[in-house]
């Protein structure tokens, strides 16, 4: 239809159109007064959903790093309780006197009378010595586990 032409259609105005109209404007203001009420309350919703999930998830990091520094004292005290069986272990050997009369011969040249001692080169570490080594190495690859080498690398 062209604008210029005059619509045949006429629009009643009696009191049951204008009470249509007029429930449909309020219909439409209600419709729009619920959407604007919905996302007030999804927005308080995600608000309050926030505000509780930051400290849960602060909490949850918090504990994450505590196992983990509970872990590593764990694996140290092993190590400690390893090391010191070890030590308790020399201890013992050190209370006895062949032992200790061993010990002065190898590392401190000790002779009894009428012996030569002769000293030829040897890579051999002590037991005590050994213990005491691998036991500052364990505890240095326990606080600094990047220093450790990959067996499949070598």
């Amino acid at each position: 239809m062209n604008q210029n032409q005059e619509s045949n259609i006429t629009q009643l105005n009696n009191s049951h159109t204008r009470a249509y109209h007029q429930s449909q404007q309020i219909a439409k203001k209600r419709k729009a007064y619920l959407k604007k009420r919905m996302m007030l309350i999804v927005g308080v919703g995600m608000l309050l959903l926030t505000i509780l999930a930051v400290p849960t998830l602060n909490n949850y990091m918090k504990a994450h790093d505590l196992r983990e520094e509970r872990q590593l004292a764990s694996d140290e005290l092993k190590l400690v309780k390893g090391y010191q069986e070890d030590l308790q272990y020399y201890i013992k050997q050190l209370n006895d006197e062949q032992y200790v009369a061993k010990l002065a011969r190898n590392e401190y040249y000790v002779t009894g009378e009428g012996e030569i001692v002769f000293n030829l080169p040897d890579e051999h570490i002590p037991d005590y010595q050994r213990v005491i080594q691998q036991h500052k190495e364990d505890r240095h690859l326990l606080r600094h586990p990047e220093d450790a080498t990959d067996p499949q690398s070598e």
